[in-house]
């Protein structure tokens, strides 16, 4: 399994020092494992004292004072990882931040990533197991908070505008603008990554559209609402077809998709 990281040192989209960089501040980002051992609320608060104190005595850290004083279990190693992995900020997002790497560079280099390792994630997504939830009998979802604040951010009211913009430019210009191609190519890179399924076919859509076409820009305007009310939405932990329902836009998406791509989506 080669790490994602590894992988953009290789193929030149940054250096060793940049690396390392994102990597510290990954660590960084993180609470401390003793926070992470009073969320898990498997341990009593005097056990964590003791802990502490035990720690104060020997220097160690507080996971190695846990286990001398035997209070640290298989199941608490369990949910500690769970909740690192839920915290981790994705190293994508962190070089993105630093300037490191452009959005678009992201985007292709976690196409070729995909492409080379079938059926692996790249570590910008790599969670635990229970990462995204589904269950049929509900249309809720549990998102990944790390991926859906990392699509948030790449979705954000600037963007929106600055689409909305090159979008109402003339036919011509519209259809060579490698800036509008690139923003909504990205945007649906970084929706499928996020789990957003419904999301990532309205990009697909107005990126494989004719932006030439005479509905495209009304079309464009739409998805963009509905895309937004997603991002919402999911920021606040419900799944796309929920928000649909709720807002009865399930045919508005229909007619969208069918005007772009002809082909529909809804189950």
């Amino acid at each position: 399994m080669k790490f994602f990281g590894q992988f953009l040192m290789e193929k030149g989209y940054i250096d060793e020092d940049a690396l390392l960089t994102a990597l510290i501040k990954q660590l960084d980002t993180l609470p401390s494992v003793a926070n992470f051992v009073r969320a898990s609320r498997m341990l009593s608060v005097s056990d964590q004292l003791n802990a502490f104190v035990q720690q104060w005595r020997t220097g160690g850290d507080y996971r190695e004072s846990c286990q001398i004083l035997g209070l640290w279990s298989p199941n608490l190693e369990k949910e500690v990882i769970r909740q690192i992995a839920a915290k981790r900020h994705p190293l994508g997002q962190i070089l993105v931040e630093e300037e490191k790497l452009s959005l678009a560079d992201l985007s292709k280099a976690l196409d070729e990533f995909i492409a080379a390792n079938p059926g692996q994630k790249p570590a910008v997504q790599q969670r635990t197991q229970d990462i995204l939830t589904k269950s049929s009998q509900t249309p809720t979802i549990t998102f990944d908070p790390a991926l859906i604040h990392f699509y948030s951010k790449t979705f954000d009211a600037k963007v929106q505008n600055e689409i909305l913009l090159l979008g109402k430019s003339e036919a011509k210009e519209k259809a060579k603008s490698p800036r509008l191609r690139s923003l909504i190519h990205g945007l649906g890179v970084m929706a499928n990554y996020a789990e957003l399924h419904i999301s990532t076919q309205l990009w697909r859509a107005l990126e494989t559209a004719n932006p030439a076409t005479p509905t495209w820009n009304d079309q464009l305007c739409a998805a963009l609402e509905i895309a937004w009310g997603i991002r919402e939405a999911a920021q606040d932990g419900v799944g796309e077809k929920e928000y649909l329902t709720q807002n009865d836009w399930s045919q508005r998406l229909e007619n969208i998709l069918t005007d772009l791509t002809d082909k529909k989506v809804m189950s």
